[in-house]
């Protein structure tokens, strides 16, 4: 799961960012065998801050974006080109889900 993307549930504004798993949070061994959702991970959400993620709800949000519905999904907008009045032509950075 490391080094994995995700899709973060919908901010209230509605806006959604993506998250990137960096690792997991340890906890002693006991705890974690007697309560496994205490599973957590420190995941970058947006490239912009950290924040503890439960398993659960990371494996939740993966199948969910996993289920695709057609739409393309991309880090963000490197640059764009004016073609003509109507026509723009972007340059994106596209995810990979390595």
């Amino acid at each position: 799961m490391l080094e994995r993307n995700f899709l973060m549930p919908p901010a209230e504004d509605g806006t959604r960012v993506r998250a990137k798993i960096l690792g997991r949070v340890k906890y002693h061994k006991e705890k974690v065998q007697k309560h496994p959702d205490m599973i957590k991970f420190k995941c970058r959400v947006n490239d912009e801050y950290e924040e503890i993620v439960g398993y659960n709800d990371i494996v939740e949000h993966i199948e969910q974006d996993q289920n695709w519905d057609g739409t393309w999904k991309f880090r963000k907008i490197m640059d764009h080109q004016s073609i003509d009045h109507s026509t723009e032509q972007p340059r994106v950075h596209w995810y990979t889900y390595k």
